[in-house]
């Protein structure tokens, strides 16, 4: 509002000024032609030069002559002529002026629209709900002789409101390679959590069966495995109470025991699954 008054003002008191100089410079004007024309009677001019339009013109051509700066004067601020396109050109620059304003005040709204989105952004993201999911490294997870033991993950929900788990799965393989598919092939028989509520703070655990890389179930002895290298993914998906979208986290974890059955001599070795560093972006990714 305030420079929308100012633009008006602005242009008002130039247009105001150049009416004042139309009028001074088309009397100036008019009495010189007047004064032409007086004199061109005195020396025995037409005396109804008045009324004859030809004749009042060359009393203009005659103003012309004797006066050419008034007369360029009156060209460029005498009114009507003159005048009228000042006042185009005025309200040309006031369009201008007012499109460029008008754009300004577009942009700052722009500008301010996503400063707001920005923040509202960062709201969601600081006060959402983000699960965490990794390998359960327990005491009770150690190599001997026997039966496989079972692999166990954790759900851990680190962020400030309540999650609602809608599935997951993960799978421990028995490897010797670090070549990995681009995408994990995650076993199908999913768990479904059925929207399970977890706090912030709050820890979730399951478990799986050792597999080959094929995804079935291993079911030999510890002491028939040469060398222990396990590579175990999952992933996690679940909602927050902020919005709608289903967010997923995954993980990769590995293990490796160079011993062999003879090395290990049925002693007791834990597990430790760390992170892996060389899978793909897939295998870890979080959103």
């Amino acid at each position: 509002m305030g420079y929308n008054f100012c633009i008006m003002w602005k242009y008002l008191s130039g247009f105001v000024l150049l009416l004042a100089v139309s009028l001074l410079v088309s009397g100036k004007y008019e009495n010189y032609t007047h004064d032409a024309a007086a004199n061109s009677q005195s020396r025995g001019g037409s005396p109804v030069a008045s009324a004859d339009a030809e004749v009042a013109a060359n009393y203009a051509e005659q103003a012309e002559r004797d006066h050419p700066r008034w007369f360029l004067a009156y060209q460029i601020f005498g009114w009507p002529s003159g005048i009228t396109v000042w006042a185009l050109f005025l309200t040309l620059m006031v369009i201008a002026d007012q499109t460029r304003h008008t754009a300004r005040a577009a942009k700052a709204t722009e500008d301010a629209a996503r400063a707001s989105q920005k923040q509202i952004d960062h709201l969601l993201t600081s006060e959402r709900a983000w699960l965490t999911i990794t390998a359960v490294n327990k005491r009770d997870c150690v190599i001997r002789r026997g039966a496989l033991p079972p692999f166990r993950w954790r759900v851990k929900n680190v962020g400030k409101t309540p999650a609602k788990i809608i599935e997951t799965q993960a799978a421990c393989q028995l490897t010797d390679s670090y070549k990995f598919p681009l995408d994990p092939a995650f076993p199908t028989d999913t768990i479904k959590v059925q929207d399970r509520i977890l706090a912030p703070g709050d820890i979730m655990e399951y478990f799986t069966y050792w597999s080959d890389e094929n995804g079935q179930i291993l079911r030999c002895q510890m002491e028939d495995i040469e060398v222990v290298w396990l590579t175990a993914f999952g992933y996690v998906k679940y909602k927050t109470v902020l919005d709608e979208e289903i967010h997923e986290t995954r993980f990769c974890d590995d293990f490796i025991n160079g011993l062999t059955p003879e090395e290990r001599n049925g002693r007791a070795i834990r597990i430790r699954f760390m992170p892996n560093l060389l899978v793909p972006s897939s295998y870890t990714k979080s959103t």
